[in-house]
């Protein structure tokens, strides 16, 4: 949208992600393009099978090069992201830690990985119940930490873990994953979340 003159100024505006570009004569804001990539963990070892198990399995080694893979196409289509955020579920946080390694091999960023607990998948028990009646929780941070490396310490959680799993709070009691999600909540949280 073009914006009337001022003082021989003219001012391109677009509500989108944008720079600031100043000359002598003109002040431009250029659009700058934004990509959302939503990546789906790699194979997993075991695999995961619902209503079976195993519910929290780590990444086979094709899904690190899966992995991999996907990180260098991104960033070789020079967008490489300025946030990664990954559900604390081993397989989803392995999956952004490989793609995060990758992405500071190449930018030298320092680039963390942020793990967003309201993310998780649908908190039903054909996806997290086994066949004796264990429930597989996602881990904590605290867990995750001393699993993988580019983990963002500080990144606090939208929608943290439902009081289920903790005190409910004011902060936990809309949005937050708990167990058991009914589809209305799994709706609210990904509203929340996103």
């Amino acid at each position: 949208m073009l914006l009337p003159k001022y003082e021989e100024q003219q001012v391109y505006f677009d509500f989108t992600n944008y720079e600031i570009v100043e000359s002598a004569a003109t002040t431009m804001i250029n659009e700058k393009e934004q990509h959302v990539w939503l990546i789906r963990y790699g194979k997993t070892a075991p695999g995961l099978i619902e209503n079976v198990g195993n519910y929290d399995s780590d990444l086979h080694s094709d899904g690190v090069a899966h992995a991999e893979a996907i990180a260098q196409h991104i960033a070789a289509g020079g967008n490489v992201p300025d946030h990664v955020f990954a559900d604390p579920f081993m397989r989803c946080t392995h999956t952004a830690d490989t793609m995060v390694s990758h992405f500071n091999r190449l930018t030298n960023r320092g680039m963390k990985v942020k793990v967003e607990e309201g993310l998780t998948e649908w908190q039903v028990p054909s996806l997290l119940v086994d066949p004796e009646g264990m429930r597989t929780d996602p881990r904590t941070l605290d867990e995750l930490v001393d699993i993988f490396d580019n983990l963002d310490e500080s990144y606090e959680c939208v929608n943290p873990q439902g009081p289920d799993r903790g005190k409910e709070t004011e902060e936990t009691s809309s949005g937050s994953p708990r167990f058991p999600e009914t589809e209305d909540q799994l709706h609210e949280r990904s509203k929340t979340t996103i």
